[in-house]
């Protein structure tokens, strides 16, 4: 799996929320912060998730929806329904499971583009 931009936001976001989650079970200070900069980090992931996932001229509609749904509906059920300790297990399950499966379905690579012409289209 190669690194890129989009692995930023979903790891340090991982990190800073992790490490809010510690320091607010041990009750010390700014525990609540560091835990709400990392689940913005994460939204920020999340966001960026969608954004390739919707703009992709590799997918059809059908992929769109069965990968984007899950990225959309999950995080916002979590939120609403889940304690807030748990909504950083959620997308990191989700955010690697898209990193390490489900972006070769969306992302075109320069070779695609290079191959493709008017007969392949």
């Amino acid at each position: 799996m190669k690194f890129s931009l989009i692995h930023l936001p979903f790891y340090f976001g991982l990190f800073i929320a992790l490490l809010g989650m510690l320091f607010k079970i041990q009750h010390w200070p700014g525990g609540y912060n560091l835990l709400y900069l990392g689940l913005l980090l994460q939204a920020i992931f999340i966001i960026l998730i969608l954004t390739e996932i919707f703009t992709s001229k590799k997918a059809d509609s059908r992929t769109k929806l069965i990968w984007g749904l899950p990225n959309l509906v999950i995080p916002i059920i979590s939120v609403c329904f889940m304690p807030m300790l748990v909504l950083p297990v959620i997308i990191f399950a989700s955010g690697i499971r898209y990193l390490s499966r489900g972006r070769k379905h969306f992302i075109v690579t320069k070779r695609d583009l290079q191959q493709s012409d008017f007969d392949s289209i």
